[in-house]
């Protein structure tokens, strides 16, 4: 057990008991965890008795216990969609859109931007009040784990540019602005997505998000490089910007914002856009992975550069 990793489980706000089966070495369990969660051993089985959360938000933390010579982890967290919207937050990030040849570090260009998680007929929505756009999202309740994809027409810019949701790998970023296929970012036929997960901070007072890659963008990436061991690592989400609704080379004009690890924090008293930079500089380094499909963004530079050609087949779909 010590070494492994941890366990997670995940679920709404009713009470409940968890049991996980353990090697019993009798009086020498030692537990410590939660206040909110009672643990107990029973034969072979711990069970941890998890009381109704009725906090309003999300709540999560690691329960260790010791049994002899072995020691675990367990993560538990309690939340459902109610705990997550209606709720106004900075959604943000390193934003490479700023880059200039003066920038010097990342710190430089980190940004935020208000946006609102709502429910509007069933549809899950980050709703940016200043611009009037719309970022449809999918929730997956039993995980608090969330989905967001490439090619979302999400709203106007002056009246007149259209902006769409990218999704975009850090790593071949320059080598697609080089040759101009920057629109393939935000292609809704490019299958591009990214993934992410709500939690709860307690430093912060604040319902939280982290976004990263979902191992399911590479194909793209293969078909372009024609390297069948190319891998696209979905670490930025950018609202690009075209001149008509239809996503393609000639239409593309630029981009609004390229947020690189991109997050969520809920704006609350103590979450003052003040601190909000000291929370996003590490809002990737949790030392827990609470999702299985959410590793930790890696920023993993490719050896892929692209010839400025399409592969004919990728190119009739995507030109």
């Amino acid at each position: 057990m010590d070494g492994y990793e941890t366990s997670q489980f995940i679920y709404n706000d009713a009470a409940r008991t968890i049991s996980i089966p353990v090697k019993n070495e009798g009086s020498n369990l030692s537990i410590k965890g939660l206040d909110w969660a009672e643990a107990s051993i029973n034969d072979e089985t711990i069970n941890i008795k998890l009381s109704e959360n009725k906090t309003g938000h999300i709540r999560s933390g690691i329960i260790k216990y010791t049994t002899g010579p072995y020691t675990d982890s367990i993560y538990v967290c309690q939340g459902e969609k109610k705990d997550i919207v209606n709720k106004t937050y900075y959604l943000g990030g390193y934003d490479l859109s700023q880059i200039t040849k003066n920038t010097k570090n990342l710190d430089e260009i980190f940004a935020v931007m208000k946006v609102m998680v709502a429910e509007v007929k069933g549809q899950l929505l980050i709703y940016f009040p200043d611009n009037n756009w719309t970022l449809p999202m999918t929730l997956d309740e039993g995980s608090l784990g969330f989905d967001i994809n490439a090619g979302e027409h999400m709203g106007m810019y002056a009246n007149y540019y259209h902006i769409v949701s990218g999704i975009v790998d850090y790593g071949y970023l320059s080598a697609f602005s080089k040759n101009d296929l920057n629109f393939i970012f935000a292609s809704p036929k490019a299958e591009l997505s990214i993934s992410g997960y709500f939690d709860y901070s307690d430093k912060e007072n604040a319902t939280i998000a982290f976004m990263g890659d979902n191992k399911f963008n590479d194909a793209l990436i293969k078909e372009l490089t024609e390297d069948p061991s190319a891998e696209y690592d979905a670490n930025t989400l950018g609202f690009f910007v075209f001149n008509s609704d239809q996503v393609t080379k000639n239409s593309y004009q630029g981009v609004v914002a390229l947020f690189y690890k991109p997050f969520m924090l809920e704006i609350t008293p103590k979450s003052a856009k003040g601190t909000v930079l000291e929370f996003g500089k590490s809002a990737n380094q949790d030392e827990v992975s609470k999702q299985a499909v959410l590793e930790k963004v890696k920023k993993q530079l490719r050896k892929h550069p692209l010839s400025g050609k399409l592969p004919s087949e990728i190119g009739k779909i995507l030109r």
